[in-house]
């Protein structure tokens, strides 16, 4: 028998309660994911700018396009991002996400002077609209869950993004000039690599709160492209958002503020030079169903 049993008893429950609390606080922190392990889930967003800026610039040949506010010049009033989102999960902690999405533009301005753009002439005082303008999104993103034990969940994002951009001036053409209203930035786009991070804070099991933020940056290199010549690239992109999720079960709901920031720009001999810019802040809702 050990003599003094009970400091030493003492000794061990406290050592055992010490250990116990440690273990909750690194693994028992309220838990935002189920507890049942599903491989897919599926989600669409709906995102509506309440504050946005840019411009455009596209030339053709001899002729130099002129640098068009997207709001002054051409009456940009409204931009919308419906997306689609795709989640596989291959993990308690890992996922990779597919989305696809469509920025829709609107504005519409009557100028006092003629403007050129991509090599048209168009007629200022008749009007000129950016409706029918094609901007689409695809990534393709992974994304990696970290557990920590101050209650905070960090996420390591990367993945390519795709822009596929045809921005149309349309309006009347004056004769003597180029035919074409629109610039197809499409022809030479690339995916391009982006990273970024999240951090999670729960608020109870079925809520929490999160911050993202997203890049990438391109510096201007010679492509394989070739459009009157060799076509050199430049393109940046960085989005940023603080975002709430509620989850009941398998729906998924959310509410989030976002920034987003976007230059894509060309040139060679033939186009001198092909800038685009967008600048934009508003709100998203978004709701998403495991299967």
């Amino acid at each position: 028998m050990i003599k003094n049993a009970k400091p030493v008893y003492i000794v061990l429950t406290s050592l055992t309660l010490l250990f116990t609390c440690r273990v909750i606080d690194l693994y028992g922190q309220p838990r935002f994911q189920d507890t049942v392990f599903r491989k897919w889930r599926v989600g669409f967003s709906y995102w509506h700018a309440f504050t946005f800026s840019g411009y455009t610039q596209v030339g053709e040949n001899q002729y130099t396009g002129d640098k068009l506010s997207l709001v002054k010049d051409l009456g940009m009033n409204k931009l919308v991002y419906p997306e689609l989102t795709l989640v596989h999960r291959i993990g308690n902690s890992s996922s990779f996400t597919f989305s696809a999405g469509r920025f829709f533009f609107s504005g519409r301005s009557n100028l006092t002077r003629n403007i050129f753009y991509n090599g048209a002439l168009l007629k200022g005082a008749d009007g000129v609209s950016i409706d029918l303008t094609n901007f689409y999104r695809i990534t393709l993103g992974f994304e990696k869950s970290f557990r920590s034990s101050s209650g905070l969940y960090p996420v390591l994002l990367g993945g390519l993004v795709y822009d596929a951009l045809n921005f149309y001036v349309s309006g009347t053409i004056l004769p003597g000039y180029g035919q074409e209203d629109h610039e197809d930035f499409v022809t030479q786009s690339l995916p391009y690599p982006f990273v970024g991070g999240r951090l999670n804070k729960p608020l109870s099991p079925k809520s929490y709160l999160s911050v993202e933020a997203t890049g990438a940056y391109i510096p201007l290199f010679k492509s394989f492209f070739y459009e009157g010549g060799q076509m050199s690239l430049h393109y940046a992109t960085a989005n940023c958002s603080v975002q709430y999720w509620y989850k009941q079960k398998r729906f998924k709901i959310g509410v989030a503020y976002i920034w987003r920031w976007m230059r894509q720009y060309e040139y060679s001999k033939e186009d001198d030079p092909n800038d685009f810019f967008l600048k934009a802040s508003g709100l998203r809702l978004s709701a998403g169903y495991e299967l």
